[in-house]
């Protein structure tokens, strides 16, 4: 069954959702962050043919551990999962060090720091990663909204066009620019905010 944003209680966010364990609500968020795990993944010199089961990995620690994750002042997320993907993949590597053997140095220099933190995130990892994100969650939103929202917001937030320059290009008003994309990221941020 489709979960409609629209139908989600306001104070309702996908991360409670999963801490309770809702089936449709582990969908979602395997649809908004599963292609950026895999990126993590790739990063971290996983095989492809063995990055699905390093993303089942992953996914049984989150399912394990979401319930404990409390946002701070310099916590997100994020860098939260990333950690798990991590964790998981160094795993991974410890598993096949015999593998380890037959790779070059550049390689094996890749297999992740164990004592990873979101510190050594460079700015164009950040970009990357949200990048990623943002197009899973427009892709999520082909949902709920109508194409011409859509495209308004994409116009607006991803291409930075004016409100001006969006409502001649697709025969609306700046008004309803604005507004379409006000209510837009306010569904952001009620289902996915604690998350991004």
């Amino acid at each position: 069954m489709k979960r409609n944003i629209k139908d989600l209680p306001t104070s309702t966010t996908l991360l409670d959702l999963c801490r309770k364990n809702d089936p449709d609500a582990w969908v979602r968020f395997l649809k908004l962050y599963k292609k950026l795990i895999l990126f993590w993944i790739k990063e971290y010199n996983v095989p492809h043919v063995d990055s699905d089961d390093v993303l089942q990995d992953v996914m049984v620690t989150l399912s394990k551990q979401i319930a404990k994750f409390k946002k701070d002042a310099n916590g997100k997320f994020r860098n939260w999962l990333r950690s798990i993907v991590c964790s998981r993949s160094m795993d991974y590597h410890n598993k096949n060090k015999v593998n380890r053997k037959k790779v070059p140095l550049s390689t094996v220099s890749k297999i992740p720091d164990p004592n990873f933190t979101a510190d050594n995130i460079t700015i164009e990892q950040e970009k990357k990663e949200r990048a990623i994100l943002g197009q899973q969650i427009i892709t999520m939103l082909k949902d709920t909204c109508s194409p011409a929202h859509i495209k308004a917001f994409e116009l607006v937030t991803v291409k930075g066009m004016s409100s001006k320059e969006v409502a001649q290009q697709l025969n609306m008003t700046p008004e309803n620019v604005r507004q379409i994309n006000c209510r837009i990221r306010k569904m952001i941020r009620d289902e996915f905010g604690d998350l991004l």
